[in-house]
């Protein structure tokens, strides 16, 4: 068995220890290779990719995130490899030539000290942490693909505990709400992609029913006729909102729903939006909304959000100092 089949197979039995009793779904596990020189890094003017296999545990429950196997050649100078993966990540490779490393994403970065203790090395990234274990080849092959599914398998239960432990975030989801409708984002969303906006109503008064937001807008490409659009955040799983989503599609008849959460829940929403009777598709850009007798369903990633909001606050922060030495 070579070893890309043996990284395989680490991802195929981690899913069957997850979710024992299921088969393991044709397409779920993929095959990658990362190229992206501003995670990997290059030598030599050349990228270092890490190849391996992943498999969306959310496609099975969206409670849960990806996991990965990948095998890297070490070559990075020593200065990248702290510059692109942080001062524990590169301690532990500094002596293997090549190494495998197995990982799960999106730790907060508080955790960092809680995944050490657990026996794992966090990769640090922009704003979180990757945890993951990293042997050499020749230590990841003298043992079970079994052995190293266990280990992934702990990597997947400890993000899970860090996740559901930490600072609670339901909080925070009333104040995301209120920046989407305050900043403009969302005005700025609509019309950029080409809709004729006519309205977006504030944020609904906390434990009223109800999908968060609602735009009203044309899409003068699709229809003459205008769509009501419902918007709902959230920062962490589907949870209720599977339930609570295809409701507010049918009380409030909308014609398109906009999620905007970290993950698309699309694989385990759709099926409940069946229900209603109604054809469903999915639209990749917000242009794509408004297709008559169809509800349109488009999913804003909760990271983009975030980036196009700091990105704002960076460039406010920029002009106040310009603002202030101004004379009237």
């Amino acid at each position: 068995m070579s070893l890309s089949d043996w990284l395989r197979q680490v991802i195929e039995e981690t899913v069957l220890l997850l979710f024992p009793g299921r088969p393991l779904p044709a397409g779920l596990v993929k095959r990658h290779v990362w190229r992206d020189q501003k995670y990997v890094g290059a030598a030599a003017g050349r990228v270092v990719p890490w190849e391996g296999w992943s498999a969306n545990l959310a496609n099975l429950d969206a409670r849960y995130r990806a996991i990965f196997a990948d095998v890297v050649d070490n070559i990075l100078p020593e200065s990248e490899r702290y510059r692109l993966f942080g001062d524990a990540f590169s301690e532990e490779i500094r002596e293997l030539n090549r190494f495998v490393v197995l990982f799960v994403l999106d730790f907060p970065l508080e955790t960092e000290q809680d995944i050490i203790l657990a026996g794992f090395t966090p990769r640090r990234m922009a704003r979180v942490l990757h945890a993951c274990k990293i042997v050499s080849v020749e230590e990841f092959l003298d043992k079970t693909t079994l052995h190293w599914a266990a280990v992934l398998t702990r990597l997947v239960m400890l993000q899970r505990f860090l996740s559901i432990h930490r600072k609670p975030l339901e909080g925070n989801e009333l104040p995301l709400q209120h920046l989407l409708y305050q900043t403009g984002y969302l005005h700025k969303l609509i019309v950029s992609s080409g809709l004729e906006l006519y309205s977006i109503d504030p944020p609904r008064r906390s434990g009223r029913f109800g999908h968060d937001l609602e735009i009203l807008a044309r899409n003068p490409v699709k229809s003459p006729e205008k769509i009501k659009i419902g918007v709902e955040a959230y920062l962490k799983s589907p949870g209720y909102h599977l339930d609570s989503i295809p409701q507010y599609i049918k009380r409030f008849s909308l014609d398109a729903i906009m999620v905007v959460a970290p993950d698309n829940p699309r694989p385990v929403l759709f099926p409940r939006l069946s229900s209603l009777g109604i054809p469903v598709y999915e639209a990749h850009r917000v242009a794509e909304l408004g297709r008559p007798n169809f509800l349109g369903f488009y999913h804003l990633p909760l990271h983009q959000v975030i980036a196009d909001l700091r990105g704002l606050s960076e460039r406010i922060v920029e002009v106040i100092p310009a603002l202030s030495f101004q004379k009237d």
